[in-house]
Order: structure tokens, then sequence, then C-alpha cells
């Protein structure tokens, strides 16, 4: 039965389209099923090579089987904004990091975002989660500041104001198009305003950004 979870995780860990697609991870299924012994030689693998947030997960998952604690190393020590956020969100969902602690990381990592990447996606989805006054804060800022991420962080932040059904946006596209960094300031000084009336918010400047 170990052999043959053994192989079942292994087996889903080469990336392939679908799964980046969907945002797959490892069988972490297959974990519970495995050895201390197999455990431990999976943990080593997973250190050995490349570390994204499907590693970390994974040894998340082995932590609470094993009662150790690899992914908090990461927490402050990864070099990758995406794997910190990661590790800071499975810490929280396991009762190993408080609120307070998980919203100032969540807050910092949504007013760096740049272009629309994965960690993007990532940090928003996170958000979502967590739609906390400094959460809506920092998505405000995040829509002020001239980067692609402006469209999508104005779009959460419209939806987590109970403002649109949808958490695109759709009716409120015009605004959202006018938050682009490509447009001029004027253009993008009045789409924000328009956000702000809409959403009750002001931005905060005494905030460290």
């Amino acid at each position: 039965m170990s052999a043959e979870a053994v192989k079942r995780f292994y087996d889903s860990m080469p990336m392939n389209f679908d799964r980046w697609h969907d945002g797959t991870g490892f069988d972490l299924d297959a974990l519970r099923d495995m050895t201390p012994e197999e455990l431990a030689a999976v943990r080593v693998t997973l250190k050995s090579g490349r570390r994204t947030w499907r590693e970390l997960e994974a040894l998340a998952a082995i932590d609470s089987l094993t009662g150790t604690d690899e992914v908090r190393h990461a927490l402050d020590k990864d070099d990758s904004p995406e794997n910190q956020i990661k590790a800071a969100n499975l810490l929280f969902e396991s009762d190993k990091l408080d609120q307070a602690d998980y919203e100032a990381r969540l807050c910092q990592s949504i007013r760096r975002l740049g272009t629309h990447d994965a960690i993007t996606t990532r940090v928003l989805l996170y958000a979502q989660g967590l739609p906390t006054d400094a959460v809506k804060q920092a998505l405000l800022w995040a829509s002020w500041n001239r980067t692609d991420a402006a469209f999508h962080s104005a779009a959460l932040l419209i939806y987590l104001c109970g403002k649109s059904e949808d958490q695109l946006s759709f009716e409120h596209r015009p605004l959202l198009f006018d938050l682009q960094p490509s447009n001029s300031s004027l253009t993008r000084q009045a789409a924000f305003e328009k956000l702000c009336r809409l959403t009750g918010l002001e931005l905060d400047t005494s905030q460290p950004y």
C-alpha cells in the first residue's frame, strides 16, 4: 500500500499544462498512506530541487503528519515572494500563524503586486478569503498604484465592498480599464476617484506603503 502511495505521489510531481492551468498541486492524499521513512525520503526530494508553492504545500502536509515545521522556515527565509505568502497562508490555515500577522503579510504582498502573473492570482485569492478593512485598504492602494495588477485589484475590491455580484466586476469594466497603467495620469486619477466613491473608501496615506 505504501509503495503504491509513493508512486502516486511521484507521478503527480511533473508539471504539465493542465496542472499549471488548474493550479493543481501534488497528490497530498498519497502522503497519508506512507511510512515515516517514506515521508522522510519525500521531504528530501522536495527540498533538493527548485521550490515552488507546490513543494511548500506538500511539505506542509508532511509537517502535519510528522510534527515538523519545514514551512515556517520558508515564511521569512525563502527568496520567492510567492513562496513566502504561500507559506503564510498554509501556516494561517493550520492555526500556526495568528490572523494579525497573516493579515500584515497579506497586505504587504497586495501592495507589492506588479504584473498580473501567478502571484497576483494567488494573493488576490487569499485577499478574497480575508476581506478585512486592512486588506481592502491594501487593495485600494494596489488599484491606485500604476501596475498591471490595478485592474484586478480594483475588481476584487468592488466585489468585496458589495458593489458587484461578480468577482470580475463586469458591470464596472469602463472604470477598471481606465485604471490600466498605460493610461494618462488624469484618466487614472478620475477612475480612482470613481472607485473611492463606489466603494465608500478613502486611501489611508498614513499607512507605510
